[in-house]
């Protein structure tokens, strides 16, 4: 019985969704427009959330990814966010043109890469509705897309929109 009991415990804590899982930080933060957007914004939404830069290789050899990303989720109430760290808003409109980049494009602070506490770059965060975080992902990586996209398809299914 003892067994039994522990059985449907343990059951019952892998069925459970998103429930260890801590809210990412509110930010407001201006698009290459001018326009504030707050991840608040986003909350009905599951988020992937790229902290990169222009400079960055690896950050250029994940877009992309990102824009394949976007394109193939974005009816199924996905959204990718960039946010842009240590680059000027220049550098930044003409390389999301160069790179025909397909979304949402954010000049990231300081103080918002110290709050999601960004050591490297890219650095990537999936964000479940409720701005939940699910994965992050540091650096990027052979594979990562497939990782990425296995998330993103158990979300879709297990999160109603």
């Amino acid at each position: 019985m003892r067994w039994l009991t522990i059985l449907i415990m343990v059951i019952g804590v892998t069925n459970c969704k998103s429930e260890g899982a801590k809210k990412a930080p509110n930010f407001t933060l201006e698009d290459l427009q001018g326009n504030k957007h707050s991840l608040a914004d986003y909350g009905d939404k599951i988020v992937v959330l790229d902290f990169w830069a222009t400079w960055c290789a690896p950050c250029r050899a994940e877009i992309p990814h990102l824009k394949q990303i976007q394109n193939k989720y974005k009816e199924k109430g996905v959204v990718v966010i960039g946010v842009a760290v240590s680059d000027r808003k220049d550098r930044v409109r003409d390389f999301v043109q160069q790179m025909d980049i397909n979304y949402l494009i954010l000049m990231g602070t300081n103080r918002v890469a110290q709050t999601y506490k960004i050591k490297a770059i890219p650095t990537t965060y999936v964000l479940g509705r409720g701005n939940l975080i699910h994965k992050k992902f540091v650096g990027f990586y052979p594979g990562m897309e497939d990782a990425l996209t296995s998330i993103l398809d158990s979300l879709i299914t297990s999160e109603p929109q």
